[in-house]
């Protein structure tokens, strides 16, 4: 007869998640995984939650046969039959990043104060950076709801409603985040257009506008666009989605995108050096 209180427990997971393979499947299956782990027997339930080995084992059996939803609660009963410490974490990020934000806002906020304050006018890098802060404004609001209600915690411990809402929050999310990095690089061209009024210059920043903008709508309209149907973003994660979709290779579009952001911010760099002020 088997025994322990841990293994029964995933024995019951097994048979509640309705798996496709059956109980006398996993009974062939999970017992081989017995004699190579420290354990060698089911009676005790201290060595079964703890070893790596056996539970690997067993997880990969599920992950075999059951749907994304059937493995969420494999994971959820095992750590309430092992007496698992359940890990969150948002709160302590959260508090990071908004420390980070808010200096970050005054900076900006300060920026453009004194420069109304002293000029009582506002140039069009000005009108950039209040344009990009509304946008940041939105792009934190959604980073925060992210985190507190999801990130920094299992997964198994959150609601599959929820996962799918912040999902979708994070495909919003990434549209905002390249707006707002494009934006930024607009207004500090548009900086130094101000500074450096030599035609050479002139035309090179206008150049590096253009690129930017073309890159932004292009990054932007491939991320909308990453896949079709556009709800798969955020449904299709559970492995159940209805219907016939195609995605793009969503890696290589995070690196294109990347490494063309990389270039733009060296060729700031660059644009204020004599060479191209000549």
């Amino acid at each position: 007869m088997w025994h322990g209180r841990g293994y029964i427990l995933i024995l019951a997971t097994l048979i509640f998640s309705s798996c496709q393979a059956s109980l006398i499947e996993y009974t062939k299956e999970i017992p081989k995984s017995i004699p190579a782990s420290v354990c060698q027997t089911f009676t005790n339930e201290t060595c079964i939650c703890t070893d790596p080995g056996l539970l690997e084992a067993v997880t990969e059996c599920a992950s075999k046969s059951c749907e994304v939803l059937d493995q969420l609660k494999f994971a959820k009963i095992q750590e309430v039959a092992c007496d698992k410490p359940q890990r969150i974490r948002s709160m302590v990020d959260e508090i990071g990043f908004s420390i980070l934000d808010v200096v970050t806002l005054a900076c900006i906020l300060v920026r453009v104060f004194v420069r109304y304050h002293l000029t009582t006018t506002m140039e069009m890098d000005d009108w950039v950076v209040m344009a990009m802060v509304m946008v940041w404004a939105v792009f934190l609001g959604l980073g925060h709801y992210i985190r507190i209600v999801a990130l920094g915690r299992d997964i198994w411990n959150v609601d599959p409603q929820t996962v799918t809402a912040v999902l979708r929050a994070t495909f919003i999310d990434e549209l905002f985040y390249t707006l707002v990095l494009s934006l930024c690089r607009v207004a500090v061209v548009m900086f130094l257009l101000r500074v450096f009024n030599l035609p050479r210059f002139r035309c090179l920043a206008w150049a590096v506008i253009g690129w930017i903008v073309l890159y932004a709508v292009g990054v932007i309209t491939a991320t909308v666009f990453q896949c079709i149907p556009l709800d798969f973003n955020w449904l299709g994660w559970t492995g159940q989605y209805p219907r016939q979709y195609k995605c793009i290779d969503v890696n290589a579009l995070s690196f294109a995108a990347a490494g063309i952001g990389i270039a733009q911010d060296l060729a700031i760099l660059v644009l204020p050096c004599p060479s191209s002020r000549i």
